[in-house]
Order: C-alpha cells, then sequence, then structure tokens
C-alpha cells in the first residue's frame, strides 16, 4: 500500500506549532485537563492495562445507547481517524469501486487510493446541495461502499431528510454498504441534533469521535457503529493496529457522554457566535462568497485564485493559519477555523486575515 501525501494534515502540522493565530483547526476550542476533571471528576481504581480490545464495555453501552444499537454493534478505537482508517480497510479492497461524496475530509479518498481501490466521486454542489442525478448514475451494482461526511467538511453543509433518504436508497439498491462520518454531528447551531444513519439501513456504518463537537481531542477516543460483522471485521483489523483504546481516555469518555448535553451545548454557544462575527467581516467584503452554512465549527469561503499560495502568503504576513481549498481538492476556497472560545482572539485574528485577504484579492 503506497498512501497518497495528505495534504491537509501535512499542510497544519508544518505550520500550527508556528501560528500566531491558528484558525486551521476544525474542531471546538478544548478544554484543559483542569476544566475536564473539574467537570466529570477523576476516575478512581483505573487498572492502566489495556482493557477489552473491543472497548470498555460501558463505554460501548452509552454509545450503543446514543446510536440507538446494541453494544455488541460498537467499537470503541484510537480517535475517529482510527475509525475511519480501520471501517474501510474492514469493508473495501483492491480493485473494489467506491464512491466518496465531495468535498470530504480527504482521509477515506487517501486510504481508498492506497489500498487500490477505484474511487468515484460525486459533489455537492456549493449553495445547494448533493447532485442528486449524479448520485443516481454512480451508485449503482457494483459499487461496495459509498462514503459521505454529515454534517459536511470544509462546508458544514447538513444533509437534508431528503438527502438521508436518497442516499439510503440508492445504496440500497446497489447492495453498497454506506458509510457516514459523524464527527460533527452535534455541532449544528441550531434546532435538533442532526440524525444518525446508524440503524437506517442494514449496511449503515457511522464513524464518530470526541475530536470535534466535544472539544476534546486530547482523549483519543472514536467509535465505529454498524452491523456486527462489520464491526467485527473492523475489530479484527484494529489488532494490527493500536490493539485497544487508552484505557484512562475511555473512563473519562464515560463520564463525558453521561454529560454529553453539557458538551454540545458549550460548543454550539461558542459556534453561534463566533458565526455571527464573521458574518460581521464577510459582509463588509462583497468579493467574498460565503455559503453560510449552520453546522460544525468551521467556514467555508470562496476568494478565487491560487488558495495554496495565498494562504501560505497570509501565514507568512500576518502568523495566521487558515487551510487552502488546494487540500480539498477546491482551489479558490479557503477554510476558516470559529471554534475558539476567547472572542476577542478571535476578533485579532479576523482582523489580520482580513487585512491581509483585502491586500490579496484577486
Amino acid at each position: 500500500m503506497i498512501f497518497p501525501e495528505f495534504c491537509l494534515e501535512r499542510w497544519q502540522s508544518l505550520r500550527d506549532w508556528r501560528a500566531r493565530y491558528n484558525l486551521s483547526e476544525s474542531g471546538v476550542e478544548p478544554l484543559t485537563y483542569e476544566e475536564l476533571v473539574e467537570l466529570v471528576g477523576v476516575p478512581r481504581g483505573v487498572v492502566l492495562g489495556y482493557g477489552m480490545t473491543k472497548g470498555l464495555p460501558r463505554l460501548r453501552e452509552e454509545l450503543a445507547v446514543m446510536h440507538g444499537v446494541g453494544p455488541e454493534e460498537v467499537l470503541v478505537t484510537s480517535g475517529g481517524a482510527e475509525a475511519n482508517f480501520v471501517t474501510t480497510l474492514a469493508l473495501v479492497g483492491p480493485g473494489d469501486r467506491a464512491v466518496v461524496v465531495m468535498p470530504t475530509y480527504m482521509q477515506i479518498p487517501g486510504i481508498l487510493r492506497g489500498i487500490g481501490a477505484v474511487v468515484d466521486k460525486t459533489w455537492i454542489k456549493y449553495g445547494e446541495g448533493l447532485d442528486e442525478e449524479e448520485l443516481k448514475r454512480k451508485v449503482a451494482r457494483g459499487v461496495k461502499a459509498v462514503f459521505v461526511t454529515n454534517p459536511n467538511n470544509p462546508t458544514g453543509y447538513v444533509l437534508s431528510e431528503g438527502e438521508r433518504k436518497l442516499l439510503v436508497d440508492l445504496a440500497e439498491d446497489a447492495g453498497a454498504y454506506l458509510v457516514v462520518d459523524e464527527v460533527y454531528r452535534g455541532l449544528e447551531h441550531e434546532g435538533p441534533e442532526t440524525p444518525t444513519f446508524a440503524k437506517h439501513y442494514d449496511k449503515a456504518v457511522v464513524t464518530g469521535s470526541l475530536s470535534k463537537t466535544y472539544g476534546l481531542p486530547g482523549l483519543r477516543i472514536g467509535w465505529v457503529v454498524g452491523p456486527e460483522d462489520v464491526v467485527n471485521g473492523a475489530w479484527a483489523v484494529k489488532d494490527y493496529t493500536t490493539i485497544s483504546p487508552p484505557i484512562l481516555d475511555q473512563h473519562l469518555a464515560v463520564a463525558v457522554l453521561e454529560k454529553r448535553d453539557y458538551f454540545i451545548n458549550r460548543s454550539r454557544t461558542i459556534v453561534r457566535r463566533n458565526f455571527a462575527i464573521f458574518g460581521e467581516y464577510v459582509k463588509a467584503r462583497p468579493y467574498v462568497k460565503w455559503w453560510n452554512t449552520k453546522a460544525a465549527a468551521f467556514s467555508h469561503i470562496y476568494v478565487g485564485g491560487d488558495t495554496l499560495k495565498l494562504a501560505e502568503e497570509i501565514f507568512e504576513e500576518t502568523g495566521v493559519l487558515v487551510n487552502p481549498g488546494e487540500c480539498f481538492e477546491m482551489k479558490g476556497y479557503l477554510r476558516v477555523g470559529l471554534g475558539w472560545a476567547d472572542e476577542n482572539r478571535l476578533r485579532e485574528a479576523l482582523d489580520l486575515f482580513f487585512w491581509a485577504l483585502d491586500k490579496k484579492r484577486p
């Protein structure tokens, strides 16, 4: 297996540690360890061994209730990245055809290419939604799996009820697995939480983690939820990766999920405020096109031109780090993280960012 360079992760890892203002993050600002234990307490009597490799039974029970499934249909992983990795390897092999709904977090297309699968892409129409006609042409017999992120990264778009039904119907007709990365579920700015795809189709598989909506990427806890045979297949792959999730992190994760409403409300409060602030800057600049979606902790704007070069120049001049659209195969776009808890610092960063953008507008 030869994996292509992961543009987004490499872009960030070479710069985020020296950024003056890091607006490249896609989740809500993490809590400190002290803040977390003040909220949930310190687990006592935890033996720091491996623990059950499928995941702490109590944690799998919490996740099962959250998704309306049984504990045997849940695998706990070391973060959402591992959840995506082991799921993909469990379902797709060399020469298999997979459909990926774009744009997306580019881990999945990279893994698929790395294992020699045939990748067929279909795009969300910016400002509109799924390209239903293209989906109908591409999701057909012979497709092994359909991959989608909902709420979407990098646009924040949330699939409508009709779009969710369309994906399920097409996957079912094709006999394909429907794999949905739900890592931003719960980070809708208003209204009800996006329904999970779990149990809505007998070949639906969902992944998630504590990293984005919960503001806890340092707790390396993710999960796979799906049919028991798929979960066990992913578990078998996991035996070759991390073996077991971090045991202390799992005990903390149980306590977090028991107070899930608190963490979701915290995150929603932060991003609602920050989107309103960001909107002030965008409205003053007609040359910036903004699809003002209402989920996730980032915004995606169109400014045109070579945004890889533009993002690099802005970073070198101001120390403000954002993500270029080229890392999502969307030249001309920039993804701007809006998960910061400190409003004043966010305004400082946006002042610099838009000052530089105004100077360099195409």
